[in-house]
C-alpha cells in the first residue's frame, strides 16, 4: 500500500523487492490514482506549482502530478535504485524539463527553506523513523500559505498482534496512527487548517489485489520461501487478518491536507 521506498524509516530496502513491487502494483497506496488526484486537487496543485513528492518510489505520483495537473515536481526517495529508475523513466516519457528525482530522508530533506507550493508524501508517514521531525521538514520547504497533503493508512481499534510482520509494514498498518495522531503530528509541525478525508473504501480492493496477484506468482512457482518475509502461509495469513482487521472498523484509509501559515 505505500507508494514508495520510505524515505527513511522502517522499511527502507523491502519495497526495492520486485515481488513486493508486483503484489503492491505501481502506485503502491490504496486507490491508486484517483486517491493521488484528490490529493492533488485538495493541495491545490495546478499548472507551474512545484511540488515536492517525499518518498516517491518509481515516481507514478509525481508522472500523474506533472502529465494532469501540470505540476513541476521533485520526486524524493530513500532508494538510489528507485531514483535511477524514476529519472530514466522521466527521459523515456519526455518529462524530465518538469520531473526529477533525488535521493534524500524526510528527517533531513535536501532543499533550502521555502522553495516548494505543496509536499505530497502518500502511506509512507507512518513509516518514516521521526514524523514528527519528517512533517517539520516539509513545513520548512514549503512556502508561507503552502499545503502539505498526506494520506495513510489509519488505525481505529488496537493492532493486532499478527499483523505486525513484514508485509503488514509493506501495507503501512503495522506502524499506521488514529485520525487524531495524524492530525496532531502536523498542527505539532505548524500546520493549520488541517482537513481530513476518508478513503476507506480503497483499502480492502487493495487486499483483494495483493491476494490476486500472490496467486498469479504461486500459480508461476515465482512466491520466494523466506518465511521471516512473504513466503505464502505467512503472506495469506497477513492478508487474511488484514481484512478481518479492516472489515471490523479496525483500520481504513484517510488523507490530512494542513496549511503552512502565511507568516
Amino acid at each position: 500500500m505505500t507508494p514508495s521506498v520510505p524515505a527513511g524509516g522502517c522499511c527502507v530496502g523491502l519495497y526495492e523487492l520486485p515481488v513486493v513491487s508486483f503484489l503492491l502494483g505501481p502506485s503502491f497506496h490504496p486507490g491508486g490514482l484517483e486517491t493521488t488526484s484528490r490529493l492533488a486537487q485538495a493541495a491545490l496543485v495546478a499548472p507551474g506549482v512545484r511540488v515536492l513528492d517525499v518518498a516517491a518510489g518509481r515516481g507514478t505520483t509525481a508522472f500523474h502530478l506533472a502529465e494532469r495537473f501540470g505540476a513541476v515536481v521533485t520526486g524524493l526517495d530513500a532508494s538510489d535504485r528507485h531514483v535511477e529508475a524514476a529519472n530514466a523513466t522521466a527521459r523515456a516519457r519526455g518529462l524530465d524539463d518538469r520531473v526529477h528525482f533525488v535521493p534524500g530522508r524526510a528527517g533531513r530533506l535536501p532543499f533550502g527553506a521555502a522553495c516548494f507550493d505543496a509536499v505530497v508524501c502518500e502511506c509512507a508517514l507512518c513509516t518514516f523513523d521521526d514524523p514528527d521531525v519528517a512533517l517539520a521538514e516539509m513545513a520548512r520547504v514549503l512556502v508561507p500559505g503552502g499545503r502539505a497533503a498526506i494520506s495513510d493508512v489509519v488505525l481505529r481499534a488496537p493492532l493486532p498482534p499478527d499483523l505486525q510482520d513484514a508485509l503488514a509494514r509493506a501495507l503501512c498498518i503495522a506502524n499506521a496512527l488514529d485520525e487524531a495522531g495524524y492530525a496532531s503530528a502536523l498542527t505539532r509541525a505548524g500546520f493549520t487548517a488541517i482537513a481530513t478525508t476518508p478513503h476507506d473504501e480503497a483499502v480492502l480492493a487493495t487486499i483483494d489485489r495483493i491476494e490476486r496477484r500472490l496467486g498469479a506468482l504461486e500459480a508461476l512457482g515465482a512466491v520466494p520461501g523466506d518465511a521471516t518475509l512473504l513466503s505464502t502461509p505467512r503472506a495469506r495469513a497477513t492478508l487474511a487478518s488484514a481484512r478481518a482487521f479492516v472489515r471490523s472498523g479496525g483500520a481504513g484509509y484517510a488523507s490530512f491536507v494542513g496549511r503552512r501559515p502565511r507568516r
